[in-house]
This record gives structure tokens, sequence and C-alpha cells, in this order.
């Protein structure tokens, strides 16, 4: 809430997350349900079916700005196709092992289609930096002898080094990626080779961010420094 003096008025302002930690909290102090309980029903045309929780209903009186509730759930039912509201008190808490969040639209007789299915074939050095040459904006940074390297390299391996933003209003997101390949049989730190990933965004919903190739943490910095300066 803000008050705003020079016009007399008071905002009021609620973001979703606020919403649900409040809602998260008078569930708790009124004993109700939460996203993803389980729960049976225990009256009504459902009576019997069990089913996972996916959101409560509340009854809003705007007059007096109060919410009372939770009054009813939507419950994911095991064997109803999609969800169905039903009144909080035709519910009770229940527990077992079945698959708690399913894909919409599937009945929850067993896992998800496709969890026990066998994992793709492992790629190679060789491909693995084939895909990263591909999504970089300056793949001739490689050199070729260094193409070479990892393609003879045992193992390659991916490690996350640092995600900042640079401060609004030129707001810059970069995150920091190295990929290092194992050399011999047995690791050993001159028996790698590094490549750094530098990932740029502009903006916060960036669906094309920028890919800059670099060969060590100086380069790196380069990069950084390149694409946070201010015009």
């Amino acid at each position: 809430m803000r008050q705003v003096p020079a016009l007399g008025i008071t905002l009021e302002i609620c973001t979703h997350w606020a919403a649900g930690v409040v809602q998260k909290a008078i569930i708790t102090e009124r004993g109700g349900h939460h996203t993803h309980d389980r729960v049976e029903v225990t009256a009504g045309v459902f009576e019997g079916q069990r089913g996972y929780v996916r959101d409560s209903g509340w009854v809003l009186d705007d007059e007096n700005e109060t919410a009372e509730g939770p009054a009813g759930y939507v419950v994911d039912l095991d064997d109803v196709e999609g969800t169905e509201d039903i009144d909080a008190d035709q519910l009770q808490a229940c527990t077992d092992l079945r698959w708690a969040d399913r894909p919409a639209g599937t009945l929850k007789d067993g896992p998800p289609p496709g969890l026990n299915a066998p994992l793709s074939p492992r790629k190679t050095c060789a491909e693995d930096l084939a895909e990263i040459l591909d999504r970089a904006s300056n793949p001739e940074t490689v050199p070729d002898e260094l193409h070479r390297t990892v393609a003879a390299a045992k193992e390659h391996h991916h490690l996350e080094l640092d995600w900042q933003a640079s401060p609004s209003p030129h707001r810059v997101t970069w995150r920091v990626l190295q990929h290092w390949y194992q050399l011999g049989a047995h690791y050993a730190d001159d028996q790698r080779a590094d490549l750094f990933e530098v990932v740029v965004t502009r903006h916060l919903h960036d669906s094309e961010p920028v890919h800059h190739l670099a060969l060590s943490m100086e380069d790196v910095e380069a990069v950084i420094a390149r694409c946070t300066a201010v015009d």
C-alpha cells in the first residue's frame, strides 16, 4: 500500500506472489488444503474419489473487503478427466504414494509418459562443441587446434560460474558458463581444455540471447565490459 498525499489517494497493489504468500498463511492457519495436497471426497457425486488439490476458492465480500474460506477447491481426481470443483466440507486429507503432479489431460494410473524411457545417447565431445559453436555469435574464436583437442577428449562437463545484471536503466544480464573437456581417462588440472560462454540478454523477456565465446577468464571480463558499456 502506498499513499500519495499530493493527490489525496491511497493505492493498493497486490502481486501474484504476495497474494500467494497470504493465501498459504490463511490456509495453514485454518487447517485447509494446499496445492498438490492429497485429498479424498467424502460426499457428493464423487464420494470416495481421491485426487490432488490444484487451486482453492474463496468467498469474497467486496463491501467489507474480506475473503472467507477456503470455501472450496479445484481437485484433480485420479479417475476423472480434467478437474472438478469440490466444496471444502466435502474433502478430507489423505495420503498415498501415487504420482503427485501429472501432465494435464492424463489419468493418474501410473507415472507420466516417458518417465522410464531409455535416455538418449550421451553426446560426444565433438558433438557438444558443435552445438556450442552453432549458437555462438563468434564461432571463429575457437581455433582449429582446440577443435582437434576437444574432438579427442574423453569427457565434457559444464559449470555455471556467474549470473549477474547491470543496474537500470541500461539493464543487461549476463551468464557465464564454463565448458571443460577432460583429455585423459582420469582428471588432472593440466589435462583439460576450457571454453567459456557468455550469454547476454538485453531485457527480462529476451527470447534470443546472444552467446559469446571466450578462451580465458580475461576474455570473459572483456566481453562483459563490452556488452554492458553504456552508449
